[in-house]
């Protein structure tokens, strides 16, 4: 009978190893312009901390129409995003609707200039960004913001 304890722990421990490669927490929030919902942008976080060459575990989510998103890591599809300090990039889709009221549809990339940083903490982390149009656009000769953190 003792015999089958190593195998037992063994076979436990490698249950619990399963699923995602990265520690992640759960990260949701909302996108604002100038304190309006900002919907169909998308919402990126990079680690700050790539590891030992290994995957990034980059997160990605889109905004619904009140400016919702939530992230899911793009190469294991786990909910969240990697624990630790992320650098955020909120652009605009592809497919938005250039005649939307919120963006500037003559700004090569409609999205003001943002320099936003989060630390996904294990749980449930809400990261809530106000972009704030009177920072001018991404085409523009963008100078280094102040570093707000969206918190």
């Amino acid at each position: 009978m003792l015999r089958f304890i190593p195998l037992g722990l063994a076979l436990l421990v490698a249950a619990g190893c399963g699923g995602g490669e990265f520690t992640t927490g759960q990260v949701s929030g909302t996108i604002s312009l100038d304190g309006k919902p900002l919907p169909n942008v998308q919402v990126t976080f990079t680690p700050n901390d790539k590891g030992d060459g290994q995957s990034v575990g980059i997160a990605q989510g889109t905004t619904d129409s009140a400016g919702n998103y939530s992230l899911v890591v793009t190469t294991t599809e786990d909910k969240g995003a990697v624990l630790g300090e992320n650098t955020v990039t909120i652009v605009a889709n592809e497919d938005s609707d250039e005649d939307s009221d919120e963006l500037d549809p003559n700004a090569a990339d409609p999205i003001p200039t943002h320099d936003f940083s989060f630390d996904v903490k294990a749980g449930q982390n809400t990261a809530d960004f106000n972009l704030d149009s009177s920072a001018g656009f991404a085409d523009s000769d963008a100078a280094e913001d102040d570093g707000d953190d969206g918190s």
